[in-house]
C-alpha cells in the first residue's frame, strides 16, 4: 500500500530486485527494461507499469493491483474435479489475450522495434483474471522486438529464461522472434485450460514444472471435440 494525504491509500503489485553483492547485473537490467517498455504501452488487457523506484536496497516496479486470481491458480482448482474451465470462460480469456497480443504485435517503436513486440511469456502464471471477469497479461521482461532486423540496443544483454512447455519451437531454438510465437503459446494455454491440464505433463504446481509432448498436445486437442466452436 502507498499512503497519501487525508488517509488515501492505494494497493499495488510489486516486483523487486535487491541491489548489491550477489545480484546479477542482468536482473537489474531486466527490471529497468520492463519499466521503460511499460511506459510505451496502454491497453486494457495489459498490466500497466506505474512506477520504478528504490527503497531499502531494492529496485522495484509498481504495477496495477488486480483483485482476482492468477490463471495458474484457477487451473489448479480444476485438477481435483478433473474438468477444464467452462468453455465460455476460456473463450473470454482467449479473446482478451488476443486483443492484448494484437496490440503488442501492431505496436511500432522505431528504431528498435519497427515490426512490433512479441511478449514471449504467455503462460498461466502471467495471466490474471479479475473478479469482474477482466483478463490481464502481465510481465514484460521476456518481451522482444519482432523481426530479425530489429535493433537490440534497448534490450538486456542476456537471454531471459523462457517457460519451455509454453514457448514456441522457434523460440526454444533461439531463432528470430515473430508474433506467431505468442499465438502458439496462447494456443497451448487455451488447450490446457479446456482439458484440465491433460494437454501437458509434469506437476501442475508451477508453469516451470510443466512439460510438453507434441503428440500428446495434438491428441488432447482432437479429443476436445470443439466442432464449429
Amino acid at each position: 500500500h502507498r499512503q497519501g494525504a487525508l488517509g488515501f491509500s492505494r494497493r499495488f503489485m510489486v516486483k523487486a530486485v535487491r541491489e548489491g553483492d550477489g545480484c546479477p547485473p542482468f536482473a537489474l537490467e531486466r527490471i529497468v527494461y520492463e519499466a521503460r517498455l511499460g511506459m510505451h504501452l496502454a491497453h486494457p488487457n495489459l498490466l500497466p507499469v506505474l512506477d520504478l523506484d528504490r527503497a531499502d536496497g531494492c529496485l522495484f516496479l509498481l504495477r496495477e493491483w488486480v483483485d482476482g486470481f492468477g490463471l495458474r491458480a484457477l487451473l489448479d482448482t480444476r485438477v481435483s474435479s478433473k474438468s477444464g474451465l467452462p468453455r465460455p470462460a476460456v473463450l473470454r480469456v482467449g479473446i482478451d489475450l488476443c486483443q492484448a497480443l494484437s496490440y503488442l504485435h501492431g505496436l511500432r517503436l522505431p528504431p528498435w522495434a519497427p515490426e512490433g513486440l512479441a511478449h514471449r511469456g504467455v503462460s498461466p502464471s502471467n495471466i490474471l483474471v479479475g473478479r469482474s471477469g477482466d483478463v490481464r497479461l502481465a510481465n514484460l521482461f521476456t518481451a522482444r522486438a519482432c523481426g530479425s532486423n530489429a535493433s537490440r540496443s534497448h534490450e538486456p544483454a542476456d537471454e531471459p529464461s523462457l517457460i519451455p512447455a509454453y514457448s514456441a519451437p522457434e523460440v526454444r531454438a533461439g531463432l528470430p522472434t515473430a508474433s506467431t510465437a505468442d499465438t502458439f503459446s496462447l494456443g497451448v494455454v487455451l488447450v490446457e485450460a479446456l482439458s484440465n491440464s491433460a494437454a501437458l505433463g509434469g506437476s501442475t504446481d508451477s508453469d516451470w514444472t510443466r512439460t510438453r509432448d507434441r503428440e500428446v498436445l495434438l491428441a488432447t486437442l482432437q479429443s476436445l471435440d470443439l466442432g464449429d466452436e
